[in-house]
């Protein structure tokens, strides 16, 4: 039996698990079963594209067959972040614009700030732009 992880010809059998030979890598340490695994790695793939869609964890553990404890782990393994890196990877291949806007519109809308019915300290309405005067207009209400 070669081991399933580094494909080495050293394992022994190391008791078994039901009715499934269990064995032990002795290159790697690690142990495994002579059982395939349950779900293949279309499925997998088929839970993470339907995850990347919004779809619900338990909604995808109902259509998939298996736990929702099993899809969360499916979705936090590392085969799946570096699929989620690569996806990444080819979005950022579009120029962004990163220069700041040239023009910034104001409206005269004022806030008024009001807590469990006490009025501000100085019982008057906070505009929205003090501070900042245009040419010909005072910083402060009319």
């Amino acid at each position: 039996m070669n081991c399933r992880y580094c494909v080495s010809g050293s394992t022994i059998r190391n008791g078994r698990s039901g009715d499934v030979q269990r064995f032990h890598c002795r290159s790697c340490q690690r142990y495994f079963r002579d059982r395939p695994p349950k779900f293949s790695h279309e499925v997998k793939a088929l839970a993470l594209d339907m995850h990347r869609n919004n779809v619900g964890i338990r909604k995808i553990a109902r259509f998939i067959g298996a736990a929702p404890a099993t899809i969360i782990a499916w979705i936090s393994k590392a085969w799946i972040r570096k699929a989620h890196e690569a996806m990444t990877a080819d979005t950022l291949d579009v120029p962004h614009e990163t220069a700041a806007p040239d023009i910034i519109e104001m409206d005269e809308i004022y806030t008024f700030i009001q807590k469990n019915g006490s009025a501000p300290s100085s019982g008057q309405p906070i505009a929205a732009g003090r501070g900042i005067s245009s040419p010909g207009t005072s910083p402060t209400p009319a």
